[in-house]
C-alpha cells in the first residue's frame, strides 16, 4: 500500500518533560478531544525511567497503566503541515487512575 492510500486521521499529541528532559507521551484522535480533557490516555510511572541514554532503570511503579495524561488545553498549539490539517500538541497533566495530582510531580 502506498503513502498516498493510507487514510489520515487528525491526532493531537499530549506530553510531558520526563526528568532528562525528553518530552514523551501518547496522541490520540482529535475527534475524542473532548471525552480526553476529561479522563486523559492512560499512561505508566515506568515511563519516567527510561532513560536518554537506553536502559529503563528499576523502579517502584510498575508498568501497570495506573497513571493518565490530562491534557492541558492551556498549552494547546496547532502546527500548520503542508498539504495535511494541523497537528495539535498540548502539555498534560499526570494523574492517578482516581484524578489526583501524581505524587512525584
Amino acid at each position: 500500500m502506498a503513502r498516498e492510500d493510507l487514510e489520515r486521521e487528525d491526532l493531537i499529541f499530549v506530553g510531558t518533560c520526563d526528568l532528562s528532559g525528553h518530552l514523551r507521551g501518547k496522541a490520540f484522535p482529535a475527534r475524542d478531544l473532548e471525552s480526553r480533557r476529561h479522563k486523559g490516555i492512560g499512561y505508566t510511572g515506568a515511563n519516567i525511567m527510561m532513560s536518554a541514554f537506553g536502559p529503563i532503570y528499576d523502579n517502584p511503579f510498575g508498568t501497570t497503566g495506573d497513571l493518565a495524561l490530562i491534557p492541558d488545553l492551556t498549552t494547546k498549539v496547532d502546527v500548520e503541515v503542508a498539504g495535511f490539517a494541523p497537528e495539535g500538541f498540548c502539555l498534560a497533566l499526570i494523574v492517578t487512575a482516581e484524578g489526583e495530582a501524581w505524587s512525584y510531580c
